[in-house]
């Protein structure tokens, strides 16, 4: 017995040593997938806000196109071809502005560049509420968005909203409010109808 110890030994050995060399593998590989996971999503984070901020530069652009004037006239050339178009173009900035937005890491950021650009599509609300013209409100507002990924890039805080974003935010909550206040009016007026309807059967049968 004594004689093959030192084999039984030695074999055992290897093995506890392939176990380890196989772990310690695994291990390294595990590290390495992490890396590269976290360095696609990285980049792609990066590619993100360089679309993103481009598509706002084109907003900016896009905004100095809309006719100077008052509410009154903005409205009129926006229900016209040339308005209609002109939304159509800020729509397609927009769209894939949300997009590139959700691949935003950090929560507070992604949060202020997702109502930001909200705020930009519903400029019509914001003009109608406090005669904001699009051009102000599209370009403080792209020009905010701008700062902000910035700074996310940076490291540095979120720099501080204009006012007219707080004016914007106003007037499409103020929107929401009677828009929601419509449809309760609406369901009300719809339970009566069907009240006083089945109030007239009842009488006629």
């Amino acid at each position: 017995m004594d004689k093959w110890l030192p084999a039984i030994t030695g074999l055992v050995g290897a093995i506890v040593g392939a176990g380890a060399s196989s772990w310690t593998t695994l291990k390294s590989l595990g590290k390495q997938r992490e890396t590269a996971k976290a360095e696609r999503i990285a980049k792609e984070e990066t590619s993100a806000i360089d679309a993103l901020g481009q598509r706002m530069w084109d907003v900016i652009k896009l905004a100095r196109l809309a006719p100077l004037g008052g509410p009154a006239g903005v409205s009129n050339w926006a229900g016209e071809e040339a308005g209609r178009e002109w939304n159509t173009q800020l729509e397609n900035l927009l769209g894939p502005a949300s997009l590139h937005a959700e691949a935003i890491h950090g929560a507070d950021c992604r949060a202020v560049v997702n109502e930001a650009i909200e705020l930009m599509d519903q400029w019509d609300a914001v003009m109608d509420a406090y005669r904001t013209h699009p051009r102000a409100l599209l370009t403080e507002l792209a020009r905010h968005v701008i700062a902000v990924l910035g700074a996310y890039r940076r490291g540095e805080n979120i720099p501080a909203e204009p006012d007219l974003m707080g004016t914007a935010r106003e007037a499409w909550e103020s929107e929401q409010e009677a828009w929601e206040e419509s449809m309760r009016a609406q369901a009300e007026w719809a339970v009566e109808e069907r009240a006083k309807r089945a109030e007239s059967q009842g009488e006629t049968a």
